[in-house]
């Protein structure tokens, strides 16, 4: 599989599971996303993002 076709492969299931989570979301929490300061949600994201990667990091380096 070529590097495009390889790629494509990969986005077409990263946006079926994003999918997925909005429905789920959608279900959940209705249009609530209307109301909320998005920008300020997704730094929230951002900051668990960025901890999920230090502690992913921190495993491997005592691994070592």
């Amino acid at each position: 599989m070529n590097d495009l076709a390889l790629k494509n492969k990969f986005f077409k299931e990263f946006t079926k599971i994003m999918f997925e989570r909005i429905q789920e979301g959608n279900k959940k929490y209705g249009d609530d996303w209307k109301r909320k300061d998005n920008l300020k949600e997704m730094e929230y994201e951002l900051f668990d993002i960025a901890n999920y990667a230090y502690l992913q990091w921190l495993k491997l380096k005592l691994k070592k």
